[in-house]
């Protein structure tokens, strides 16, 4: 199983990369940073893998309280965050809700 810590090495031992999406700018997993205005409230998919039956697509989203919302489907699964506060964050999972604030985790 993975455990965050083995995440953190790998990613600071370029191992494994990320990208990065905020309402002004994208980093791509290339590490090349391109401006973007999200001027607009529907779902804009960042990322996704290519194959014919992808197993996971990540959107973001302007939103009324923050700057960014996200929305992942992973496998079967749909995840959606959205900031409600400056440290809270409404989850859906499958249609499950969940608050989670600042220093919390979820597990599912």
């Amino acid at each position: 199983m993975l455990q965050p810590e083995l995440i953190t090495y790998m990613y600071y031992n370029n191992i494994i990369n990320h990208c990065h999406a905020t309402s002004q700018s994208v980093r791509t997993y290339d590490n090349v940073t391109y401006p973007y205005t999200m001027d607009h409230s529907c779902w804009t998919l960042i990322s996704s893998d290519c194959y014919e039956h992808p197993s996971f697509a990540v959107f973001i989203k302007k939103t009324e309280k923050a700057p960014v919302g996200m929305m992942a489907f992973i496998g079967d699964q749909r995840v959606e965050f959205v900031p409600i506060e400056q440290n809270k964050v409404h989850i859906k999972i499958n249609d499950q809700e969940f608050d989670l604030r600042d220093n919390g985790f979820l597990f599912w």
